[in-house]
């Protein structure tokens, strides 16, 4: 039986394990979390109620020097492919402002706990270890954890995340992995970041999105 090893058990992580488990029944996956759960950071997404996806997501919404980057991805999985698998899970969407998809109970524990239910469901492990190098070896890798523990895969996904909530287990730590193993990496910038201005001014602004 082939190993599949999955460092990184947030949201690309979890369903990256339930993927392969669908392609692939036979696999012996493995999910390595180095927080005290997997999916801790979703619990904070959307303030707490979790956007999980939205109805108008195209190549045209996206910004910067290279916006069709995105065509790739956004062609082999769907909008629809995202709500049928929440669906299948029996995470529902609830439709806001601007096509934001939210489950419909309004909360972030709804889509961890149907994740997590899935994993347990198809037998996927996971193991707290917090995966400090990676090599390749004749048959595959071998992952060795801050603890010294090691840990063997045929095949390896790397989903650590970026360097967005190092509070929330990203911290950019994966990058590092990657580096190891002969990846390029561009500079890293913030997409999303605080406007800081003098609060009297915007006052009458609090609250607006």
């Amino acid at each position: 039986m082939k190993n599949l090893a999955i460092i990184g058990g947030g949201a690309s992580g979890m369903i990256s394990a339930i993927f392969a488990a669908y392609t692939n029944p036979q696999l012996n996956i493995t999910v390595y979390e180095r927080m005290d759960r997997v999916g801790k950071k979703l619990l904070a997404t959307g303030n707490g109620r979790c956007n999980y996806t939205n109805l108008n997501t195209c190549t045209a919404n996206y910004y910067g020097r290279f916006p069709k980057f995105t065509r790739h991805a956004l062609f082999s999985f769907t909008v629809d492919d995202t709500v049928n698998f929440f669906n299948r899970l029996g995470v529902f969407p609830k439709e806001e402002e601007n096509g934001k998809l939210y489950p419909y109970s309004g909360q972030a524990s709804a889509v961890l706990d149907a994740l997590r239910n899935e994993l347990s469901r198809l037998g996927i492990n996971t193991v707290r270890s917090d995966i400090a190098s990676v090599a390749r070896t004749k048959k595959g890798f071998k992952l060795t954890g801050k603890d010294e523990e090691v840990y063997y895969g045929d095949r390896m996904i790397i989903a650590a995340g970026g360097c967005a909530s190092p509070a929330l287990g990203s911290d950019g730590s994966g990058f590092k992995l990657l580096k190891s193993l002969g990846h390029h990496i561009t500079d890293l910038r913030p997409a999303l970041v605080q406007l800081k201005t003098p609060t009297d001014e915007v006052k009458s602004l609090q609250g607006i999105k």
